[in-house]
């Protein structure tokens, strides 16, 4: 999407694709293309262990490696899929969504996201202190999808679509969403999480992955694809903007939208040429 400078790529927070890794000089002689180097970074960021191909070959920007003993190996085929895990805390949006009261027409605060935690792979889900009932982000192409983690399984929506995958198999990075309730008002416990989770008879359609979370996290029925009387406001704080939609599903359609663009081309669209922390106008 004509990202500049490599933003809008993932990459794992506190440890940039470019930045060096050790390596003893013999291994690092080994490696000869700049391709098998990006690979070999982002297997270290994400904790994979490094091997060395005996030889390899570049296709059209997937890197196929291949062995020499004559069978299948777990690192055969690397695709960018694998590489676009994450991208620069740079081109992380904040948000907060709120709704218009219809009697004091006082905005309210639903949901917020202000922090961005690590991405972890799937065995390093409960060390890293994962919690059931907890909403877990990945990444498809660019998009930020979210899941819900139970215990040791994973649960995801797709296309309308509720289904469970053990945790080793699922195939993605995550980190774990910070909360994103208002402050001092009480969640759902774990267990009404679960429910709503595996509730395919719910009676609701959503447009994406992310309402479909957020309504098993606070059953507000508004995140899914329905009218509404209301006004709902997405507003990104750091780019001093606030968003009216005429209902939730919209909103939350935009902001997947915007989050896929990324900081950089965010503030192109809407041309802001500065952080206007704290100034925060309405785009109606």
């Amino acid at each position: 999407m004509g990202q500049s400078q490599g933003k809008g790529l993932y990459s794992q927070v506190g440890a940039p694709m470019d930045d060096e890794i050790d390596q003893p000089a013999s291994f690092v002689q080994a490696v000869k293309t700049q391709g098998q180097q990006q690979v070999l970074r982002a297997k270290a960021a994400l904790g994979h262990d490094l091997d060395i191909p005996s030889n390899s070959n570049e296709i059209d920007g997937n890197t196929f490696v291949f062995g020499t003993d004559g069978g299948d190996s777990s690192h055969r085929v690397v695709h960018d899929s694998d590489l676009e895990v994450k991208r620069s805390l740079k081109d992380e949006l904040a948000w907060r969504i709120f709704v218009e009261q219809e009697a004091s027409k006082e905005r309210k605060l639903i949901l917020i996201r202000m922090s961005f935690d690590r991405w972890h792979l799937p065995d390093q889900f409960s060390q890293a202190g994962f919690r059931s009932g907890d909403i877990l982000e990945y990444v498809v192409h660019g998009e930020l999808k979210w899941a819900i983690w139970n215990r040791e399984e994973i649960l995801f929506w797709q296309n309308g679509i509720i289904e469970k995958r053990p945790h080793r198999t699922f195939p993605h990075s995550c980190r774990k969403l910070p909360i994103i309730i208002p402050p001092n008002e009480d969640g759902l416990s774990p267990t009404d999480i679960y429910i709503n989770a595996t509730n395919e008879n719910s009676g609701l359609d959503f447009s994406n992955s992310q309402a479909w979370a957020a309504w098993c996290v606070t059953k507000n029925s508004n995140f899914s694809a329905i009218s509404s009387q209301q006004n709902y406001y997405l507003e990104l704080p750091d780019l001093g903007i606030s968003e009216r939609f005429s209902s939730l599903d919209s909103l939350m359609c935009k902001k997947v939208e915007y989050e896929t663009m990324g900081f950089d081309q965010v503030q192109k669209h809407f041309g802001v040429k500065q952080n206007l922390r704290g100034i925060v106008r309405c785009v109606q």
